[in-house]
């Protein structure tokens, strides 16, 4: 892929990638950092206004009337990602009530993610050998497919288009349960896939 007018950009973050080395030492930023930019509550409000049915969240003390049996994913960073800042608990902590959590929904240690570079998608199923986090242990990421132009999922932020929705498979639907606006290539199918050339140019070019 060839930029229009040669378009510079300058990565900006707080962690290395495979791609890393493509961008220039000048022009347009490309904000990366592993502490999101979104809070958790915000990413799920984004979600929801995009028709992405989420996993049940809320504040702990709003949920638990509810749900007070099931089992909580406390965030107690809500701008971090992978396994940062999130605790698992049992409804009745009540040292937590002021918390934003999730229900844990779907099979332990499996998880399915839609990645967005530029104008292409692609969904991806991780699994570990955890016995919760699908991104923790020995993990195994495989490619399902590349979204067809009518298969992607609707881009929540306006003008980012740098970005992954994580689901997990609850009564046989999928649900999102993060949404990331710094999601890792390193390490993926995608890095056989494209190049560092050829990712930096679709975040350039979209």
């Amino acid at each position: 892929m060839t930029v229009e007018n040669n378009k510079k950009m300058q990565l900006f973050s707080n962690y290395r990638d495979s791609y890393d080395f493509m961008f220039d030492r000048s022009g347009e930023p490309f904000i990366r950092y592993s502490v999101d930019m979104l809070s958790r509550r915000d990413c799920f409000k984004l979600l929801d206004v995009c028709g992405i049915k989420a996993v049940t969240h809320g504040l702990v003390k709003d949920l638990l009337p509810y749900y007070a049996r099931r089992t909580f994913l406390i965030y107690l960073n809500e701008k971090l990602h992978a396994t940062e800042g999130k605790l698992l608990v049992n409804a009745d902590k009540d040292s937590y009530y002021s918390n934003y959590a999730s229900i844990v929904e779907g099979i332990p240690a499996l998880s399915y993610r839609v990645l967005n570079i530029g104008n292409r998608q692609w969904k991806l199923e991780y699994k570990s050998d955890d016995v919760f986090f699908s991104n923790k242990g020995n993990v195994e990421i495989s490619l399902i497919a590349e979204l067809k132009e009518k298969e992607q999922y609707p881009r929540p932020l306006h003008g980012r288009n740098f970005w992954a929705i994580d689901f997990v498979k609850s009564n046989s639907e999928l649900k999102a349960c993060d949404f990331n606006t710094a999601p890792a290539i390193q390490g993926t199918p995608i890095e056989k896939l494209l190049s560092a050339t050829e990712i930096v140019d679709l975040i350039k070019y979209y």
